[in-house]
């Protein structure tokens, strides 16, 4: 399994170190080896500082939205989320989605998470929505099914789009729940939101 979250990160770690390695390759013609072991260990340390100044700084934000534009009005939305996140803040974001009036959720959760907890959430996401009027079909899933899932509710085409909640980076799932949403992204044409939530 791979360090990196994806292509790009890796990719974006190899030019880091092909740009240290030029600094200190510099740094040493141009002095001698103390200057090249000096500029290492600063270009490295600001580094350092600088990912976890980032990781800091990205753990206090509010929810992360990255999106396509939005379907056809009057359509379903198909949300879906990890059963955890089945509650009042993912209920608000939903219908924060300008025009939602009917939404088709499928939770998923790892196998042995499934069962009657699973089902108390999807039958709580469903009230809550319907406080705010609007109509809900909720299923809940493992999460080795998850993709075929979602394949299923898209394969009419009657979806406005896919709005997945994810738990925020640096959480254990994040990785996976990433992975999902560009899958997702790749099965269809239909247009996908990815909103990251803190757990509740």
């Amino acid at each position: 399994m791979s360090p990196f979250r994806s292509e790009h990160d890796a990719f974006q770690f190899l030019l880091l170190v092909i740009g240290v390695a030029i600094a200190t390759a510099v740094a040493g013609i141009l002095g001698n080896g103390w200057t090249a072991f000096a500029t290492l260990v600063s270009v490295v340390a600001s580094l350092v500082v600088g990912v976890r100044l980032g990781r800091r700084s990205a753990q206090n934000e509010p929810p992360e939205r990255s999106t396509t534009p939005a379907g056809v009005p009057g359509l379903p939305l198909l949300v879906v989320a990890p059963v955890d996140l089945a509650g009042r803040a993912l209920a608000r974001e939903v219908v924060a989605e300008e025009g939602t009036r009917s939404v088709r959720a499928v939770l998923f959760a790892p196998q042995e998470n499934l069962g009657e907890s699973a089902s108390q959430r999807a039958a709580e996401l469903r009230a809550l929505l319907g406080e705010f009027d609007v109509t809900a079909q909720v299923i809940a899933v493992s999460q080795a099914d998850v993709e075929k899932a979602v394949a299923a509710e898209l394969r009419d085409g009657r979806i406005d789009h896919v709005f997945v909640a994810t738990h925020r980076q640096g959480h254990s799932e994040f990785s996976a729940e990433e992975d999902l949403v560009h899958a997702i992204d790749r099965a269809s044409d239909t247009p996908v939101v990815a909103v990251a939530f803190a757990s509740s």
